[in-house]
């Protein structure tokens, strides 16, 4: 495929805003029929699903096995077995600052996961957050002190999916899910599973930072001696726990009351932001197609 420069790109679209995506298909496990069919069907998902919501699509292109992706659109590859202990997909940013994500299908074929919904979750979650550098910062309800919040759109819903075509992909929250005033009967997620700011769905998880790094938040069931509300109007009961059962609560590994089972799997599809940026490893994947010299 021949290679064209970023001007050449919004010039022959006529859409300076357009934002570009490289499907590429690097894995073993899947053929490239299907990953093509995988890239209309998200087409699809951005286009009809995302963008009402989100206020922005992106034009997808399917690469084949046999061909180069264009170095000035992101892109989104799909190798077979992860190189991120944890992660069954992840996205980051190369040395030039184009955003990249990785699906890993053999890894994901091994956990159960179609590599398809890890696929759909890491295109929704770059379109959000393509530096991965926004954040949000809310009041906790008990201590009054502030916390951040990555934002990443399908995190907090990540073991829920649905099928257009044959193709499974991820749910995501809406822009409303980030914001604690957001009404009653506000949608906050696409599936409409969620009631709530804020609100985790078994097996879902958001990271927090209360200026000492980088954790997670679980979905879990409450207890009444040690949860801790996010939602400021959330009206409380006994012991300052609310009686609604799927809430996010703030829960810690090291406790005695965390339940393993409630959690995803080991291998969650977003690789987990414990690092500072300046530590970052960042991809060098940007003169070639997606090298990936030890799969």
């Amino acid at each position: 495929m021949n290679q064209i420069s970023k001007k050449q790109t919004k010039e022959s679209t006529g859409t300076p805003n357009t934002t570009h995506i490289d499907i590429i298909n690097e894995s073993s496990v899947l053929d490239d029929s299907t990953v093509k069919q995988y890239t209309i069907d998200l087409q699809t998902q951005l286009d009809r699903d995302y963008a009402p919501f989100w206020g922005f699509t992106a034009r997808l292109h399917f690469i084949p096995k046999d061909q180069n992706a264009d170095p000035s659109h992101w892109w989104q590859a799909v190798f077979d077995t992860t190189d991120q202990p944890g992660a069954l997909g992840y996205h980051t940013i190369t040395d030039q600052g184009q955003p990249i994500g990785y699906t890993f299908a053999k890894t994901d074929l091994a956990y159960g996961e179609e590599p398809s919904t890890t696929l759909s979750h890491e295109l929704l979650e770059m379109m959000g957050d393509p530096d991965i550098n926004k954040i949000i910062t809310v009041e906790l309800a008990d201590t009054h002190k502030t916390r951040q919040y990555m934002y990443e759109n399908c995190d907090a819903v990540e073991s829920l999916s649905y099928k257009i075509g044959d193709t499974l992909v991820s749910d995501f929250v809406t822009p409303q899910w980030f914001i604690t005033s957001s009404p009653k009967g506000t949608q906050f997620d696409y599936l409409n599973k969620t009631s709530n700011p804020f609100q985790l769905l078994q097996g879902g998880y958001i990271g927090y930072n209360d200026g000492d790094g980088w954790k997670q938040v679980f979905a879990q069931l409450p207890t009444t001696d040690k949860m801790a509300l996010l939602k400021p109007d959330t009206p409380v009961m006994e012991g300052g726990v609310a009686k609604s059962l799927m809430r996010t609560y703030i829960t810690h590994s090291e406790e005695e009351y965390f339940e393993y089972r409630k959690l995803p799997h080991q291998y969650s599809r977003r690789m987990k932001r414990m690092t500072p940026r300046h530590q970052w490893l960042k991809s060098t994947a940007h003169t070639k197609k997606a090298p990936r010299n030890h799969r």
